[in-house]
């Protein structure tokens, strides 16, 4: 089969055994090699285009946002490369956010495992919004990945992460359980209170102070309620955090609260207890409540 039959090129009315006709019939098969050849050029001269401007993108970002998806496996590849230094790999992390391709998202997973990449990583976990990538990295063996899949899936702040957040809080590791409720303070979902509740009871002191804190953004009896609890808490500093929250609940449950806190040990806790009754206080001689 030759390029005439491939392209479905049909000659008629040219005879062969013509000087001329064999002449014609050379010239139109040239013409078709020359038109492929062209082609292959041209194809080449692309993928050159495209491989030039994705070396570009890591100095660039803004040059990979041009190039588009067909830039997103060599920048990959460049990014998990551990002989590139670490500000050209944090740049070409940089350029897979600003494509937004998923097809990204399972390199960028992995690179949470290296701490002067994994902020970088985060953010462009966040900005492509690939769920299924996040949900596979918070079962990663790695702490450092399964912290950094939470971290991206709170500031998602969709509600259907919460169920995976709520396997989080239970992680072996205490950095991820931390992550975890500071997630699910930032979705501030009504019904997860419970289990910013659970993070009150934890062993580790930092995680019952990220779940305390995100009690902030509620403002129901319930949350009520569990700030309250945490007032009893061995650690100072987090009674410190409860009664200073209690502020923001102008409700007469909590004011005997308050005022037993102003007898604690710790001064500091006192003095925060004071604060939180003088500032109610100040809302009803005001009228606000």
């Amino acid at each position: 089969m030759d390029w005439s039959e491939v392209y479905d090129v049909h000659i008629s009315g040219v005879e062969l055994a013509a000087t001329g006709g064999r002449n014609l019939v050379m010239f139109i098969l040239l013409s078709i090699d020359f038109m492929i050849i062209q082609t292959v050029i041209r194809i080449v001269g692309i993928n050159r285009t495209i491989q030039e401007g994705v070396a570009v993108a890591g100095k660039d970002p803004e040059m990979a946002f041009r190039l588009g998806r067909r830039a997103t496996p060599k920048l990959a590849e460049m990014a998990l490369d551990e002989n590139n230094d670490i500000d050209f790999r944090i740049k070409t992390i940089e350029a897979l956010g600003m494509i937004g391709d998923s097809g990204g998202a399972s390199a960028l997973v992995e690179l949470l495992a290296d701490k002067e990449l994994h902020t970088a990583a985060t953010a462009s976990l966040v900005i492509i919004g690939h769920f299924e990538s996040l949900f596979l990295g918070i079962k990663h063996d790695n702490p450092l990945v399964r912290r950094g899949s939470v971290a991206a899936l709170g500031r998602l702040e969709d509600s259907i992460a919460n169920e995976i957040l709520a396997e989080a809080i239970r992680d072996s590791d205490s950095g991820v359980r931390q992550f975890a409720h500071q997630a699910i303070g930032r979705i501030a979902h009504p019904s997860d209170i419970p289990l910013l509740q659970h993070g009150l009871n934890d062993e580790n002191i930092d995680v019952r102070f990220a779940a305390l804190k995100q009690f902030s953004n509620f403002s129901s009896d319930n949350a009520m309620h569990a700030v309250i609890s945490a007032v009893d808490d061995k650690s100072a500093g987090i009674r410190r955090l409860a009664v200073e929250i209690l502020a923001r609940y102008p409700n007469s449950a909590v004011v005997p609260v308050l005022a037993r806190a102003m007898q604690d040990s710790d001064s500091e806790v006192a003095a925060a207890a004071k604060r939180s009754i003088e500032h109610l206080e100040s809302l009803v001689k005001g009228g606000a409540i």
